[in-house]
């Protein structure tokens, strides 16, 4: 790995035999980098395969889908941007000490951040106001791209033992500094669900005769992945139901995918070829026990 990153890609002295720990650069560049880019790599052709299914929403223009949008772009231009300089920086003077580990870095970012700006557009199009792939891949972006930006700034903004130096002097200090802000930006994006999709409402006629209320849809759909997986969503019905006795005007209509009509026609969907199939083989095996 010397030869590829120019420095141990494991050292115990300067991750667990010091007062101050971290890891090598080689871990950074490598395994950090690596595991954001390879979850949104798995992920995404289950998110993409989920979101074909879906039929096309009506979108408006928001600040939110502009800002990430930008953030998402800046980063993966950024990137490019590096790998362009390191590329012909390598190129124009051949006798510069620069690590094949720096262009694998960039690349690897480009294309992840790329990626991730084509997963935002699609699941836009398709109303999902907010992605939990998407919003895992910047959490692992943010935590695993903090160790390499504290290294640029202690080497920057701080004066380094002599022995520490070489931590340092590999480390992309622009593309880092600037960089991580930005993810952190994204990943404090990602907390906020898109309201700008219309969610198509389907009048509950059975709710509409036996209360003579109108609909009232749920917030379930257009509340964020941490929203939906702490439940704060829910918590106003929670909250009121706690204070006093609900009424059937506070309740939420249920979501299409969650009415027992949907369930059993998908139920059945898969239910009555089993079924067949079943009665086959118990014919099939019938008529050979008496044969």
């Amino acid at each position: 790995m010397n030869s590829f990153c120019g420095s141990p890609f494991w050292d115990s002295n300067i991750t667990w035999n010091t007062d101050s720990p971290r890891f090598t650069p080689c871990f950074e560049k490598t395994v950090l980098v690596w595991i954001p880019s390879i979850f949104l790599t798995l992920f995404s052709s289950i998110l993409i395969y989920s979101t074909m299914k879906r039929q096309q929403e009506k979108v408006n223009i928001s600040c939110l889908g502009i800002l990430q949008g930008i953030v998402t772009s800046a980063l993966g231009i950024l990137q490019i941007i590096n790998f362009s300089f390191i590329t012909f920086r390598k190129i124009s003077n051949p006798n510069i000490k620069s690590y094949q580990v720096d262009q694998a870095k960039s690349a690897i970012l480009a294309f992840t951040f790329t990626l991730a700006l084509i997963l935002q557009f699609i699941t836009k199009r398709k109303g999902i106001s907010s992605s939990a792939v998407l919003f895992i891949f910047w959490l692992l972006a943010t935590i695993c791209s903090l160790p390499e930006f504290l290294n640029a700034f202690r080497g920057v903004f701080w004066r380094l033992p002599a022995d520490e130096q070489y931590n340092v002097q590999k480390v992309d200090t622009f593309a880092t500094l600037v960089g991580y802000p930005v993810i952190v930006a994204g990943f404090i994006l990602s907390f906020f669900a898109d309201q700008s999709i219309v969610y198509p409402v389907q009048p509950n006629k059975s709710h509409t005769r036996t209360t003579g209320l109108e609909s009232k849809p749920c917030p379930q759909k257009s509340s964020s992945f941490p929203n939906q997986i702490t439940f704060q969503w829910a918590y106003p019905l929670l909250r009121k139901g706690y204070k006093s006795v609900l009424k059937c005007s506070d309740l939420w209509d249920l979501n299409e995918e969650d009415k027992s009509s949907d369930i059993t026609n998908r139920f059945m969907k898969h239910w009555k070829p089993e079924l067949e199939r079943a009665k086959k083989w118990y014919f099939l095996t019938c008529n050979t026990v008496v044969v």
